[in-house]
């Protein structure tokens, strides 16, 4: 009975793991992305899925935003060319200013989605969302309507992740990126010891398919580096293992406990 659920807790431990590493992922994903195209994450969360249903990426949206950003900033001072690409979407530069970026995207959007799918369009979107209009076109050929109908769906079904969600995810990736960078910092720190002695046995070898007589003595200067590198890193590693056993064993009847009481409470 204990194997078993030593055998199901080391299953459920990995399916929360892989969860929470997919989750934060994800998370982490939004996070980044919607600061560098300059939404927010629901906005982000919510362009997503009207751009998969549309056979879009949600990410083109960074080189657009960029160039509409700098068309809209251009015709605010007075840049005649800047003021006509804003113009010929039917808007004006009162219309943009004061808005944030999420709320000109929004606009900007919807008035390409109003027009009629014709070269003008095309051009007009070209000139105000860069290369990534093309991509874009998917989106562009919905109506307003059809777009605010499914960020609303995404809503309603759950597919938006919280703003609190999001940060965990970003905190949690950021954790794992930590851990990751630890071990390999102690790992080459540990391996950087016997880098030089194991340079020797390959100089060794190669002197030795050679026929060179040096290879005997750097054989054995390498293994002797070996030994001595081991004998001296050992007590290392040994603590290592020491102190991470004592915190699972300082810890383990809470772990047990938490998860009986969470296998109890879940039974019918």
């Amino acid at each position: 009975a204990i194997t078993a659920m030593a055998t199901a807790a080391v299953s459920v431990g990995k399916a929360l793991y892989d969860s929470a590493t997919a989750t934060a992922e994800y998370g982490d994903h939004v996070d980044k992305m919607s600061q560098k195209i300059g939404i927010s994450t629901q906005a982000y969360q919510e362009w997503a899925y009207v751009m998969d249903i549309a056979g879009a990426d949600v990410d083109q949206l960074q080189t657009g935003m960029k160039t509409l950003s700098s068309v809209i900033t251009d015709a605010a001072n007075g840049t005649d060319s800047a003021v006509e690409k804003i113009e010929a979407l039917g808007l004006s530069v009162e219309d943009l200013n004061g808005l944030s970026q999420e709320q000109q995207l929004d606009l900007v959007i919807s008035s390409l989605q109003g027009m009629e799918s014709s070269a003008e369009r095309t051009a007009i979107a070209t000139d105000l969302l860069g290369r990534s209009a093309t991509d874009l076109a998917p989106l562009l050929n919905m109506t307003a309507e059809e777009t605010e109908a499914l960020k609303k769906e995404a809503e309603d079904y759950g597919m938006i992740m919280s703003d609190e969600a999001v940060k965990a995810s970003a905190n949690f990736k950021d954790s794992l990126t930590k851990l990751q960078g630890t071990f390999n910092g102690v790992r080459n720190s540990i391996m950087a010891g016997f880098l030089p002695s194991l340079s020797l046995l390959m100089n060794g070898f190669s002197d030795l398919i050679a026929g060179n007589e040096q290879a005997a003595d750097e054989i054995r200067a390498g293994i002797d580096g070996l030994v001595q590198g081991f004998t001296e890193k050992v007590p290392q590693v040994l603590e290592i293992i020491t102190m991470l056993a004592n915190v699972v064993l300082e810890n383990a009847p809470i772990i047990i406990q938490s998860l009986a009481s969470g296998l109890l409470d879940s039974l019918p």
